[in-house]
């Protein structure tokens, strides 16, 4: 119980530690989020979706990034924010009527080298609230397998983020709305190639929790 005690004494020492005083609050981010979406995610745009369709699990993923202030004239501060990697994992299951084999499509989205602007007002110096937005290059890679039609599609483009944060010490939580429709891609995809010229759903709003050290 004392080995407790004294742990959680240092772990309380250690988030105020981090916390800093205004002026000093550059640092390395980490969000792991959920993304909540409608039936168009990961599907191509203006197509018809029949409504027994199966819809897309909810996202689940991580970003990191680092803040740099360059503007901190007291109660607020302006940073450059960069998100060095986003990922995120989502899944389709297909079942037909009188078939026992289940179809899957799985979804792994990736995001690099984001950049963006990133607002902070301070409520004081444990608790800070973040507006930002940031823009980054970004890839699917859509994977399907089941009933012998297996293949992987590609959609690439850009995708922006939208978000908001609070802190408290160490701790971070808040939303994102991350938008973009990225453009279908034929690389090495025999099986559809009437979707070269197709965009494809990516919106989601996500609900994160993380650290900000």
């Amino acid at each position: 119980m004392k080995k407790l005690v004294v742990l959680a004494l240092g772990l309380l020492m250690g988030m105020s530690a981090f916390a800093g005083p205004q002026g000093e609050d550059n640092g390395f981010g980490l969000k792991l989020f959920a993304g909540l979406h409608g039936d168009k995610y990961g599907r191509v745009v203006d197509a018809k979706i029949s409504k027994d369709a199966p819809k897309a699990s909810p996202t689940l993923g991580f970003a990191i990034d680092n803040r740099w202030y360059v503007a901190n004239p007291g109660k607020a501060g302006v940073a450059i924010n960069v998100r060095w990697a986003d990922f995120s994992y989502s899944r389709f299951k297909y079942s037909f009527a009188g078939q026992r084999e289940t179809a899957k499509t799985k979804i792994f989205d990736y995001s690099v080298l984001g950049i963006g602007p990133l607002g902070t007002y301070y409520l004081d110096d444990k608790m800070a609230v973040d507006l930002y937005y940031n823009i980054a290059p970004n890839m699917y890679v859509l994977s399907r397998d089941g009933y012998g039609d297996d293949y992987v599609s590609f959609a690439f483009g850009a995708s922006h983020r939208i978000g908001a944060a609070y802190r408290i010490n160490v701790f971070q939580a808040g939303l994102e709305f991350r938008g973009g429709k990225l453009s279908y891609q034929d690389w090495g995809d025999d099986k559809n190639m009437a979707l070269t010229d197709s965009k494809i759903h990516t919106g989601a709003l996500r609900i994160f929790v993380g650290f900000k050290f």
